[in-house]
């Protein structure tokens, strides 16, 4: 009974024998279960010793089974996941077409789809936002609520992405709607209807009960203040937001939307003093430009 890692730094005894891949430990030192107990050999030995047992197809690279006479899939799948997961925390445009394999086979552990889904989200790719919206429909409440958190980039303009960002402001599930929420949160919550606008209010209180327990994380408290700006209760964002300026005042963006907050609550001249404070570097300086030319003289 090998100690095996449990969550990121606890060990426990444990008979689980996963299915071996030495050859993930010899290229990215994912653990494998044959070394795990013959611990005076390298992972290299333990690859050697399953290529006798199970040949690798020279020319596909591919483990096989010569007696069935087709690719041992447990194991291909394990090593291919390995090499998309590694080439996709690299950046490498290589990693696309594994990661949309993993994403699409229903197959897979749920958290091994969403872990792939969420590295698509850095992909501009129309296939990448294609899978993460399916994503946003799985069975599985994880798939959904990751799928739903990397549209905050990718779904940009598209209008599919959109609709399912939307739709899941009412999932049964409390993350996936608060991760609906601050996707629309960081793609700006414009042009949102009547109807999303009060979905989007519910979520945001929902929101609130989280971000009242966590008054020194200033960028909860952001978030929050862009939630009530968003749905137009100036003075609850005002308060949100201060608390997240007092936290920490050299934050991105954080004072042009205090500034917009006191703008909407008529107080101008504290409103021209944050948004002139909007350094020329932050990525709202341009729109800090326009909302002060709209303050009155």
């Amino acid at each position: 009974m090998p100690k095996t890692v449990v969550s990121i730094k606890s060990t426990m005894r444990d008979h689980t024998i996963g299915v071996p891949a030495p050859e993930n430990t010899v290229r990215f030192n994912i653990p494998n279960a044959c070394t795990e107990c013959h611990r005076d050999k390298p992972a290299s030995w333990a690859a050697d010793a399953l290529k006798t047992w199970w040949p690798f197809d020279g020319a596909q690279g591919r483990p096989f089974d010569a007696a069935q006479g087709r690719p041992q899939s447990r194991r291909a799948r394990l090593v291919a996941q390995a090499e998309a997961f590694s080439a996709a925390r690299a950046g490498r445009v290589d990693a696309l077409d594994g990661l949309l394999a993993i994403a699409n086979d229903e197959q897979r552990a749920p958290l091994i789809r969403a872990n792939a889904i969420g590295y698509l989200g850095r992909f501009a790719d129309p296939r990448a936002v294609s899978a993460i919206v399916r994503g946003a429909t799985a069975s599985h409440p994880a798939i959904r609520a990751i799928a739903i958190a990397a549209l905050r980039e990718t779904g940009r303009g598209d209008t599919a992405a959109r609709s399912a960002v939307l739709a899941a402001l009412t999932d049964p599930r409390r993350a996936v709607r608060i991760a609906a929420l601050l996707t629309l949160v960081e793609q700006g919550g414009t042009d949102l209807s009547p109807s999303d606008l009060a979905r989007f209010r519910y979520v945001g209180e929902e929101l609130t009960a989280w971000t009242r327990v966590n008054q020194q994380d200033s960028e909860l408290q952001r978030v929050q203040g862009v939630v009530h700006l968003l749905g137009g209760d100036f003075v609850r964002a005002s308060a949100s937001l201060q608390t997240s300026v007092d936290l920490e005042p050299d934050a991105p963006s954080v004072r042009f939307f205090l500034g917009v907050a006191k703008f909407g609550q008529r107080r101008f001249e504290e409103a021209r003093a944050l948004l002139q404070q909007v350094p020329k570097t932050d990525p709202y300086y341009a729109a800090a430009q326009e909302q002060l030319k709209k303050l009155p003289q």
